[in-house]
């Protein structure tokens, strides 16, 4: 028959296992967005912010015409109603985004002036 080798209850080994998972994880994960790939991305999130408002908008409008037979004056006041949502949307991502940049930009001023506060010390 096979001979076969029982595991070894080492726990060194476990933990050199562990190790290993975690500088492999490392390597394989993504160095980070780059500055362009965030910037797309917010132009993206604030187009359709304001898109999606407008289209749901306009299709409540339709409906409700369609509906109550109103012509299209439920579909222009909806659609009003969807622009200005979007807008309102837009601006909420806007602060979101000013807000997010501020942050990075004091952790960045922060993590310099610590840096250059040990340069001085040592």
């Amino acid at each position: 028959m096979e001979d076969r080798q029982e595991p070894s209850e080492d726990p060194g080994r476990g933990r050199d296992l562990d190790a290993r998972l975690k500088d492999a994880n490392l390597r394989a994960k993504p160095a980070g967005k780059t500055k362009q790939t965030g910037e797309i991305g917010a132009a993206m999130r604030i187009s359709v912010d304001l898109v999606s408002g407008l289209v749901v908008g306009v299709f409540i409008g339709w409906l409700l015409d369609r509906w109550l037979g109103t012509g299209p004056w439920l579909l222009i006041l909806f659609f009003i109603l969807g622009s200005a949502a979007g807008i309102r949307n837009v601006f909420k991502t806007a602060e979101e985004l000013n807000a997010s940049a501020a942050e990075k930009s004091k952790q960045r001023r922060r993590a310099k002036s610590e840096t250059n506060d040990k340069g001085q010390r040592g």
